[in-house]
Parts: C-alpha cells; sequence; structure tokens
C-alpha cells in the first residue's frame, strides 16, 4: 500500500511539472508535439520508477 500511495504521490508531482514545462514551450509547440512529449515522459518516468522501486524494495531483504 506505502509503494502505491508513493508512486500516487510521485505521478501526481511529475505531471503538474510537466504540464507547467508544456505550457511554457506551448507557443512554438503543436498539439501531436504535446502528446508526443507526455508519452515518451510517461514511458520514462515508469521505467525511473521501476528501477528505484526494486533498488528500495527488492535489494532491501
Amino acid at each position: 500500500m506505502q509503494v502505491i500511495n508513493e508512486y500516487i504521490l510521485f505521478v501526481v508531482v511529475f505531471e503538474i511539472a510537466l504540464t507547467i514545462r508544456i505550457f511554457m514551450y506551448r507557443r512554438n509547440s503543436t498539439f501531436n508535439n504535446i502528446v508526443k512529449e507526455m508519452i515518451i515522459t510517461n514511458i520514462l518516468f515508469a521505467v525511473v520508477f521501476g528501477i528505484v522501486y526494486l533498488i528500495k524494495y527488492r535489494w532491501k531483504s
């Protein structure tokens, strides 16, 4: 349960930061670019969190 809460918190903070970044660059980016960037960043984030999770919770025991 702790892991799920941590993950949700990470995602919320990350999405807020990503949205702010997108709005900063919105003038010169189309909707397709924004969607592409969000998908790529979310995949990268999932990978990073997966690695952190493995290090934190698997290698402890």
